[in-house]
């Protein structure tokens, strides 16, 4: 399978960052920023890896396996038999510090990645400014995020911006050639990935996610038919891995708007179908953003979905 459809609609990214590397040209902090599943965090690994070895270009193939590139991240913890991120606190920002004062192979640069950095704390968060205010020589921070708003504006402005977007479906149907899937079958599997590639690939290459997805849309496409207990029992489920809950969720929202018309002939009305996308938008972000209650952001969502 051809590696760069990770990055369909983005591979103008993969060029520019090809440019900086071959150029010498770089900055010492970077931003990976736009929606999830877009290939960020993928990309900044490829860049991340080629500079930290010296190298004047690099492939979007094969596995990232450098030892040189250090990756911060959120933890996923397990508490009652829920998962769920912890934040990344300033203590992971020291240490960080102290490997990126180290001095990198001769030719190379010490490469640091904080994958979603929108879970940094606030004091996270202004310790990582002071590191790119004055970075040490040859260093470079890459910040990927979904959530760039979650950021300060003074650590944003002082980094090298690199925006992703949702391809068009046109744009992913580019590289139908190098799959063995039929059109059919390619758009049902994209509209299942929400249109993004991340999520595309994964159920190409893991088999037992890809039933998974098509279980979820088999849960959602059930839900107004289901009885109270059932739904009580779908949101007991979901809120035992808040990672699955979002993208239950985030697809329950894409189908809605997909198939608003099939609704709309259940008897459901296009401003019903609009209040139940927001519902869903909210406990999304209340999943996200809060320490509520899982399981009673999402029990009262499907009671009342």
């Amino acid at each position: 399978m051809n590696q760069e459809i990770s990055f369909i609609g983005n591979t103008r990214i993969i060029s520019r960052l090809r440019a900086i590397t071959s150029k010498g040209k770089l900055s010492h902090a970077y931003l990976f920023s736009g929606p999830e599943h877009c290939g960020k965090f993928l990309l900044a690994r490829y860049f991340a890896e080629a500079l930290s070895e010296g190298k004047r270009s690099f492939d979007v193939s094969g596995t990232c396996s450098s030892v040189y590139v250090y990756i911060v991240e959120p933890e996923c913890i397990e508490k009652k038999g829920v998962k769920k991120q912890r934040s990344i606190d300033i203590e992971h920002i020291r240490d960080l510090q102290k490997i990126m004062s180290m001095s990198p192979l001769p030719g190379a640069y010490r490469v640091c990645i904080i994958n979603d950095a929108h879970m940094l704390t606030l004091q996270a968060q202004n310790a990582l400014l002071k590191i790119v205010e004055e970075p040490p020589k040859r260093s470079i921070i890459m910040i990927v995020t979904h959530r760039s708003g979650s950021l300060l504006s003074t650590l944003i402005s002082r980094c090298q911006n690199i925006i992703f977007s949702v391809p068009s479906f046109q744009e992913a149907r580019s590289f139908l050639q190098y799959l063995s899937l039929s059109s059919a079958d390619f758009a049902s599997a994209w509209k299942l990935a929400l249109g993004r590639p991340g999520l595309f690939v994964r159920m190409l290459q893991d088999e037992s996610y890809r039933l998974k997805r098509l279980k979820s849309r088999e849960i959602i496409e059930s839900i107004f038919s289901a009885s109270l207990r059932e739904r009580l029992l779908i949101g007991e489920q979901l809120a035992q891995d808040g990672t699955y809950a979002e993208e239950f969720l985030l697809l329950w929202i894409y189908l809605m708007r997909d198939n608003g018309i099939k609704y709309w002939k259940n008897g459901i009305s296009g401003i019903a179908q609009y209040q139940c996308i927001e519902r869903i938008s909210a406990a999304v972000e209340a999943l996200k953003t809060t320490n509520a209650n899982a399981r009673l952001i999402l029990e009262n969502l499907l009671i009342s979905g």
